[in-house]
């Protein structure tokens, strides 16, 4: 059925291997969370925790701050790269304006702003194609 869409975004967590799909007219885009993380995900465990700004309690995430130094080369070495690897080709970017949850003035939203800049570039400088 899916060989019928030019693109499909799937939960990466799923189990799913794009590299095994017999769909070669479909791009396979793995949904991933920008601006909030999931307790569940592989990855939190390494985010330190000064970049946990906040939470978000209607999906049991929290809130990533988007202006930590790291930040930018971490999501691109520690989500990116390992979608990336199982053959994902593209993104599906999400939770973009998580920052508002913790960002209450106008210098935090730009400096949370600024942040996820750096983040989209530092994917797109790795990983153009994307």
């Amino acid at each position: 059925m899916l060989q019928a869409f030019d693109v499909a975004v799937v939960e990466p967590d799923s189990g799913f291997d794009p590299r095994s799909a017999k769909t070669p007219n479909t791009a396979w885009f793995a949904y991933v969370s920008v601006g909030e993380v999931l307790p569940s995900r592989a990855y939190f465990k390494d985010i330190p925790k000064a970049w946990l700004s906040g939470s978000n309690d209607a999906w049991n995430a929290r809130v990533v701050d988007q202006a930590a130094d790291g930040w930018p080369a971490f999501y691109v070495d520690k989500v990116i790269t390992p979608l990336w690897e199982r053959g994902y080709r593209g993104f599906f970017l999400d939770t973009l304006d998580s920052y508002h949850l913790v960002a209450k003035t106008d210098a935090d939203r730009a400096r949370q702003e600024a942040g996820m800049v750096r983040v989209l570039q530092a994917i797109k400088a790795r990983y153009p194609d994307a």
